[in-house]
């Protein structure tokens, strides 16, 4: 792996853990290129750093205590695919019943 991969590894799994699970969203602003843009079941979508922290606020109340348990992760220059389960509470059971396991695919820039 080379050194610009291994710096987009680290910055992912810093995202995961402490902007997801953490809500450190300082450092949300920090990773983010000034425009972000996401592509899903929902069509795609372009957010700025700001716009992007009402996303994580609403994740991370829709799903408390939220936490990722990485699978298998693949760095390609620019790119790193990761496949990821995601685990969280009910808020209105209190008990850990969402269980989610996706792909994802990040670009990284200077």
């Amino acid at each position: 792996m080379s050194s610009i991969e291994e710096l987009n590894v680290t910055a992912l799994e810093r995202w995961m853990h402490e902007v997801f699970e953490e809500g450190n969203l300082d450092l949300a602003v920090e990773l983010m290129a000034p425009s972000y843009v996401g592509h899903g079941p929902a069509g795609t979508v372009t957010h700025t750093p700001e716009s992007y922290l009402a996303v994580i606020e609403k994740m991370r109340s829709n799903a408390p205590g939220e936490r990722y348990e990485v699978h298998d992760l693949i760095a390609r220059g620019e790119r790193v695919a990761l496949r990821y389960s995601t685990s969280a509470t009910n808020p209105q059971t209190g008990k850990r019943e969402h269980r989610l396991t996706t792909i994802g695919i990040w670009r990284f820039e200077d």
